[in-house]
């Protein structure tokens, strides 16, 4: 009875370091932020307004794989518009490139979701889950699309000064030009804004070919090495099995502009916080059956 509840102890105490471990690289892990502009001074209102007439965009370059875990800017909620408003992660062909879709292509759009900033203005951020492979995308805020239903503004002051190498030409607008002709998208006259991408840099142990993506080709070469040897091997263990498919798959960027995941290659912590409940409740059940 003695031993048994012993080995139980050990397996509960084993359990509750390796997941709180994994909680704490997950949480202190140094991020990367990518911004256009430096922050000006909150509580701010006026700016450039993000509406269902105008979507407002900033285009920029990753030259490493991201795992993005959030965006924003100095931004504001219009108090008389109670809905939301979206963010979109959307994949360029360069960094000069306009999207191609009316407003999105579905192989474009990367990632999106819906929230609403505060008032007055501040430094706001919402939670986005997507992969970003080297290339050049755009973030960019709207509504009227996506359920959201809102509005809000973008502060452009002069005190929040373009952080290398985005410039006046970095940013973009999908709007109605003129009366008489149908929305499209275009450069914009608004200066200064501030778009916040927040995440860590991707590691993909699954891209097999070393060419920065973890695709089909990648699963190709993890087909022809299981069980044979360590071509696929994603884990570090030596061997190419079925760990390292699940690793790939958790991976997947797609190839190109083609698809792209729109979840974080490592789990929310939530999702181990439930994991360590669960596998502690089935340990004590056992250890009382001992």
């Amino acid at each position: 009875m003695r031993n048994g509840s012993s080995y139980c102890a050990l397996f509960l105490v084993t359990l509750l370091v390796l997941c709180t471990g994994k909680l704490s690289s997950i949480c202190c892990a140094d991020s990367i932020v990518l911004e256009s502009a430096e922050m000006g001074s909150a509580g701010q209102v006026g700016g450039t307004a993000i509406q269902a007439s105008e979507y407002v965009g900033w285009r920029l370059t990753t030259s490493a794989p991201l795992t993005v875990e959030q965006v924003g800017g100095h931004m504001y909620a219009i108090p008389d518009q109670t809905g939301e408003v979206f963010a979109a992660l959307v994949r360029l062909a360069s960094l000069s490139s306009m999207p191609e879709g009316s407003p999105f292509t579905e192989s474009e759009l990367i990632a999106k979701a819906t929230f609403r900033p505060n008032f007055p203005s501040d430094d706001f951020l919402t939670p986005l889950s997507a992969t970003l492979i080297p290339g050049s995308y755009a973030l960019v805020f709207g509504t009227g699309l996506f359920d959201a239903t809102g509005g809000a503004g973008l502060i452009n002051g002069v005190d929040q000064a373009y952080i290398p190498p985005t410039s006046k030409s970095s940013y973009i607008s999908w709007r109605v030009p003129s009366s008489g002709s149908s929305a499209d998208w275009h450069p914009i006259q608004a200066e200064n804004m501030r778009f916040v991408i927040v995440g860590q840099e991707a590691s993909f142990t699954a891209d097999f070919e070393n060419d920065g993506d973890v695709d089909s080709n990648d699963l190709t070469i993890w087909q022809g090495a299981y069980g044979t040897n360590s071509s696929g091997d994603a884990n570090g263990d030596g061997d190419s099995d079925g760990r390292d498919f699940l690793a790939w798959q958790r991976q997947f960027t797609g190839s190109g502009g083609t698809a792209f995941s729109q979840t974080t290659i490592v789990p929310e912590p939530g999702s181990f916080v439930l994991l360590l409940g669960l596998a502690m409740a089935i340990a004590v059940r056992c250890c009382n059956n001992w």
